[in-house]
């Protein structure tokens, strides 16, 4: 052990004429110092010579200088990842900013009689204007998903979610559709459907969709993929309500059965 060590951790007779800042800073040292490190430390000086007591003392300190020089990179690799993920949202935020712009100037065109809520004839010609074009039955569809207020029509923050609702369908489609034919087969509908957001669906289940929405039971257009995903919303939806304990399971008699049916009524 060095001597100032010694002097710094052996048990002294206390002395009242020793000056008081030097007791002070003296105890600043120890408590500053790590005390398992330190005693690893003491315990191979205890074990080596000399020479190879500077060695490892040496060794220590290097150590000691690569521990701060990763841990300097670490604090710089967090700061940028916080800058990157700050300007992702800032992006995004800009984009929401502009899409919300332009779907009230979409909003408003439609809304000629200035009632603040739409149809299914004016939300269809909204999402033409959207370069989305639909039927009336879909359109009609739509507006009965979204009008959560029961009004026979949808407001603006309605409208808001509604498109958002199916830019994530067509984004499903699209990623599934790599032929861009503009129609999905059985093979491709199960894998859409998962990308839109609707999991645990049995093969026999898909199945029946595509027999219910499919043309000649074999392949299912854009149009047809919405009516789908509309129809699987609700369902989750409903099935979201009565799964009071968000367990996956619910349990119906005839009765809850048919009452949970009578929500189903989409045309």
């Amino acid at each position: 052990m060095y001597p100032f060590q010694q002097r710094m951790f052996q048990k002294t007779t206390p002395n009242t004429t020793t000056n008081t800042t030097t007791n002070t800073t003296q105890t600043r040292m120890v408590q500053q110092f790590n005390q398992p490190q330190y005693q690893q430390y003491q315990y191979q000086q205890q074990q080596f010579s000399p020479q190879q007591q500077n060695q490892y003392g040496y060794q220590h300190q290097n150590y000691n200088q690569q521990q701060y020089q990763q841990y300097f990179q670490y604090q710089q690799q967090q700061q940028q990842q916080q800058q990157q993920q700050q300007q992702v949202y800032f992006q995004q935020q800009q984009q929401q900013m502009q899409l919300n712009m332009q779907l009230m100037t979409w909003f408003q065109q439609v809304d000629v009689d200035k009632s603040g809520t739409i149809e299914a004839e004016e939300l269809k010609k909204a999402l033409e204007l959207s370069s989305e074009k639909f039927t009336y039955e879909t359109c009609s569809k739509l507006i009965k998903l979204f009008d959560f207020q029961k009004k026979g029509g949808i407001n603006f923050q309605e409208f808001k979610q509604l498109f958002q609702f199916l830019r994530m369908m067509r984004t499903a489609f699209e990623k599934i559709d790599l032929d861009g034919n503009g129609t999905l087969e059985m093979d491709e509908l199960i894998p859409a459907l998962q990308h839109a957001g609707y999991n645990n669906l049995s093969k026999e289940t898909v199945e029946v969709l595509m027999g219910k929405f499919g043309k000649n039971g074999k392949h299912v257009a854009y149009d047809a993929f919405i009516s789908l995903c509309i129809l699987l919303q609700q369902s989750k939806n409903i099935f979201i309500w009565f799964d009071q304990d968000h367990d996956g399971k619910v349990t119906l008699d005839l009765s809850l059965f048919t009452y949970m049916m009578s929500f189903m009524k989409l045309d």
